[in-house]
């Protein structure tokens, strides 16, 4: 009997072990995710209270980055051959304005970007191009130059598309065949409304973080 009550002892001992194992991994999981969520609530609190202007230089950096084949497909979700992968699978959006970030912040150091600020940013410059098209397709079908733009010193309609958007000849080249723009969410998705006739020439008016 004694055998026995030695071995019985020691599969308690086991079960009891396994048992601390499992619960000491539970604690450290909601330990992680809560750190995660605390980093990722932390994150959306910083880009979306940043109320300074994206520069040329970080518009020209984030077009960089999308004209690298495959980062378009990142963004856009497009399934396309030329899709960036990572062990086998698709990256999400939210991993490809990680890499976007660290490529704006290689390129820009001065100002430091998170992934969401990049998500942000990048809805903000897209915001900029949709104004930019409309003002185009109004003058294309006859409206010209209003007299504020020639007070304004704007003689043509392609320096109020650059006013209006940052490098909108390569935005165009990027974008325009896409007849459904709408800037990338991770969470949800915000309908936005452009009116044009209240539309001031000014990087800075269009480029804030949204």
């Amino acid at each position: 009997m004694q055998p026995k009550m030695k071995a019985k002892t020691a599969a308690q001992l086991a079960a009891a072990e396994k048992r601390k194992i499992r619960d000491e991994a539970k604690t450290k999981k909601a330990t992680d995710l809560a750190l995660q969520k605390a980093r990722a609530a932390a994150e959306e609190a910083e880009a979306t209270s940043d109320k300074t202007h994206t520069t040329d230089e970080q518009c020209s950096a984030m077009l960089d980055w999308m004209e690298i084949p495959g980062n378009n497909s990142i963004i856009f979700g497009s399934a396309g051959m030329n899709a960036t992968v990572a062990h086998g699978n698709k990256l999400k959006k939210i991993q490809g304005f990680a890499l976007m970030a660290t490529y704006v912040n290689k390129k820009v150091p001065d100002k430091f970007w998170t992934p969401l600020k990049a998500q942000n940013r990048w809805n903000g410059y897209v915001v900029s191009f949709k104004a930019a098209q409309v003002v185009e397709s109004k003058h294309s079908t006859g409206d010209g130059l209003s007299e504020k733009d020639i007070n304004a010193g704007i003689y043509t309609i392609e320096q109020k598309l650059e006013g209006l958007c940052f490098s909108f000849d390569r935005m165009q080249e990027l974008l325009g065949y896409r007849q459904n723009i709408n800037p990338s969410h991770t969470s949800e998705s915000v309908s936005l409304t452009i009116h044009t006739d209240d539309l001031e020439v000014s990087h800075a008016s269009y480029y804030m973080c949204l």
